[in-house]
């Protein structure tokens, strides 16, 4: 059962509650009960007969038949001992509860529906007195399946509430319940009665003090064991988590950081050494996640060298996701406990060789002898190209994979000593520098290259004349200057040097009492490649090689000689542009060159007296007919069948139409292979036997003529533009 107050569960019939001490309405009133009779035992139970009575509660209880009490418990006040002796009553009904009224001779009910005991007064209410010789026995009403006391037989016994039951049957009592006060005890002797009250004026019995005091001692004592572990455990989690929620505190991490120091004197490491494992237990170590630093030197340190660690941390970060704020300073440290070792020279037997000229030298690693310390060193250079005079490499011993403390250590363990230096520097001097500007050619220099210009000249060009031909002067101009790009590397050379002249030829002729004599203009160069200065400032050149122009001035001086006119092939151009274009523009379509230039033309050509008979331009020569000298191949596609062999007259020139001047300068384009882009120039030519397609326009180039070809698809094609004019 369970406390009608505090709710607690207690043992089925009890008068207080053992943990409140609330006393329970176990009792109700009831009415007296016969003297005498055997009570019934619990319901289903045999009673003190030993008969079975399984009664519900109201029923009537079968007469003349002993009803059983409960087994193992002592009966109520008023009900029959084991032995069937009925218990004298010891106490009052319930305040206010009146005692039922006797008629003589009636059977009186007990509470809710027990039998009272025959002709036995009552005491009814309004004070009625109660029998003074016979104290009644307890009426209540009996408890859900408690059986209510022996009826005499042939009396009908009333139902729950007032309702009758039926005669003669047991009614059920309470199972397995302790006795109330003023109920027999176990061995069926009667408690002590509790005195009577006056109707109206009854009064609930005083708690006794015994129990409600062990109550207390039991209540305070279960508190004590219970409350001490739980205020104990209270205060455990508020410290460990709800405190360190709302309060958590500052961590200095520098409590668990020292600087540590290994490796060896001259090549010692630094490093911070931090404990994790104290941090954990006060901290999350999630935190560390967020914590770094740096030292201002942490390799190659010596015995007392100072360093310095510095924190890195991220403040807010920690703050907003764990509720710390970090605390920290820098620490300083001395370095101490390196060890010494002996030293030597790993570098020994080993050298750095450079070749080239700046900007293009070339570093090269070359061991000149094996030793006891280089055997199985692999040697690197930082730079190894590219190289410019006054340039300094690194050259870095290293073996397989170590680091460079690692390796220190390899070799202290293997040979007891440690190398004076894992890195050596060499500086590029003496291999001198490509000309970048043509301000970097000394004077000298550029003196000697002219004279060298004149020679070549003499012996290549000049050497080659007619005799009626005579240089009247060789005059340098200025110079052109091509220089690669350093960060480009498909280049033929580092760089050329174009010396320009402007040659004045004089050429005279007569023939037929017709004569010329006139003084014309020739642009020439001599190109160098690869031009430098070594350490000392001298300009130095490779003189046996040598580029000039392939092109040539022609000159006709219209003066007839046999079958042609006497003409001079001068080796150059005519004008400036057309040597730059040949010379310069080549290049730099091929190359991304730089391009310098100082070029000045202020040479004039001087006028040679009128002393020559020029040929009138009705001239014709006597030894043919012009029209019968190419009327005969114009069937074969021919307009001028020695154009390759000699020069054209331009007095026949200008008597071709214009559609023959454009064969006549397609000819020797095709004479040379060359197959026309325009089809039907391409077709025209297809048909004679003598053409044959083998130069394709992207690989043609006028170098492909002879001399007289160039000079008389020149002659025809200014006369072609003449006309267009």
């Amino acid at each position: 059962m369970y406390c009608k107050k505090c709710k607690s569960e207690i043992p089925d019939y009890s008068i207080f509650c053992t943990v409140c001490g609330t006393r329970q309405n176990s009792d109700e009133p009831g009415q007296q009960r016969a003297q005498g009779h055997p009570q019934p035992g619990p319901m289903g139970r045999p009673g003190p007969q030993g008969q079975p009575q399984p009664q519900p509660m109201g029923q009537p209880v079968a007469q003349g038949q002993p009803q059983p009490g409960p087994q193992g418990r002592p009966p109520y006040m008023g009900q029959p001992g084991p032995q069937g002796q009925p218990q004298p009553q010891n106490r009052p009904p319930y305040m206010g509860q009146p005692g039922a009224q006797n008629q003589p001779g009636q059977p009186q009910p007990g509470s809710m529906g027990q039998p009272g005991s025959q002709d036995q007064p009552q005491p009814g209410p309004q004070g009625q007195p109660i029998h003074q010789e016979q104290p009644q026995p307890q009426n209540r009403t009996p408890y859900m399946g408690q059986q209510g006391p022996q009826n005499q037989p042939g009396q009908p016994q009333p139902g729950p509430m007032g309702q009758p039951g039926s005669q003669g049957q047991p009614q059920p009592g309470p199972q397995s319940r302790p006795p109330h006060i003023s109920q027999p005890g176990p061995q069926g002797q009667p408690r002590p009665a509790v005195k009577p009250q006056p109707a109206g004026k009854q009064k609930l019995a005083d708690k006794p003090k015994k129990p409600k005091k062990s109550k207390k001692k039991l209540i305070l004592l279960i508190a004590l064991i219970v409350g001490i572990p739980l205020i104990a455990a209270i205060v455990l989690v508020g410290y460990f988590f709800i405190w360190p929620m709302i309060f958590k505190p500052a961590i200095n991490l520098n409590d668990y950081a020292t600087i540590r120091y290994e490796g060896y004197n001259t090549y010692g490491d630094a490093y911070i050494e931090f404990d994790r494992n104290s941090f954990r237990e006060k901290y999350e170590e999630a935190v560390l996640e967020y914590v770094d630093g740096s030292f201002d030197k942490e390799s190659g340190l010596s015995n007392g060298d100072s360093v310095t660690y510095t924190w890195n941390c991220k403040d807010e970060e920690v703050s907003d996701k764990y509720g710390y704020k970090l605390e920290y300073s820098n620490i300083t440290g001395t370095v101490e406990g390196l060890k010494d070792a002996g030293r030597f020279d790993i570098f020994e037997g080993v050298d750095v060789h450079f070749e080239g000229i700046s900007p293009y030298i070339k570093a090269e690693v070359v061991k000149n002898s094996d030793t006891e310390y280089n055997s199985g060193v692999d040697y690197y250079l930082d730079a190894e190209s590219g190289l410019t005079d006054g340039d300094t490499v690194t050259l870095t011993a290293a073996v397989s994979d170590y680091e460079e403390a690692e390796l220190i250590s390899y070799f202290v363990e293997t040979y007891g000593a440690m190398p004076e230096e894992l890195t050596k520097t060499y500086t590029v001097k003496g291999m001198g520098s490509y000309v970048k500007n043509l301000n970097d050619i000394p004077v000298a220099g550029l003196t000697n290259l002219q004279q060298r210009a004149g020679e070549i000249y003499s012996t290549d060009v000049a050497s080659d004349w007619r005799y009626d031909q005579t240089l009247e002067s060789f005059n340098y101009i200025g110079s052109y200057l091509l220089t690669a790009d350093e960060d480009e590397e498909n280049y033929d050379t580092y760089n050329k040097l174009f010396l320009v002249y402007k040659v004045l030829v004089r050429d005279t002729c007569s023939s037929g009492g017709y004569s010329y004599d006139k003084i014309n203009a020739v642009f020439w160069y001599v190109q160098f490649n690869d031009v430098y200065t070594d350490t000392s400032g001298n300009l130095v050149i490779n003189d046996e090689y040598y580029y000039t122009p392939e092109a040539t001035v022609t000159i006709d001086s219209g003066v007839s000689e046999g079958y042609s006119n006497i003409v001079w092939n001068n080796i150059g151009y005519s004008t400036l542009d057309e040597l730059k274009n040949d010379a310069v523009t080549y290049w730099t379509n091929e190359y991304s060159y730089n391009v310098f230039d100082n070029i000045t033309d202020n040479i004039n050509v001087p006028d040679i007296p009128d002393s020559a008979t020029p040929v009138p331009d009705d001239y014709e020569d006597e030894y043919y007919e012009e029209d019968d000298y190419y009327d005969d191949y114009e069937e074969e596609g021919i307009i001028f069948p020695n154009s390759s062999s000699e020069v054209i007259s331009t007095k026949k020139i200008k008597k071709l139409s214009d559609a023959d001047l454009q064969k006549a300068i397609n000819e020797i384009y095709a004479r040379n292979g060359y197959i026309f882009k325009d089809d039907t120039i391409r077709a025209y030519y297809e048909q004679y036997e003598w053409y044959e397609e083998t130069v394709k326009p992207s690989d043609f180039s006028e170098s492909l003529f002879n001399d007289i070809e160039r000079s008389n698809v020149k002659t025809m094609q200014k006369e072609r533009d003449k006309r267009k004019k």
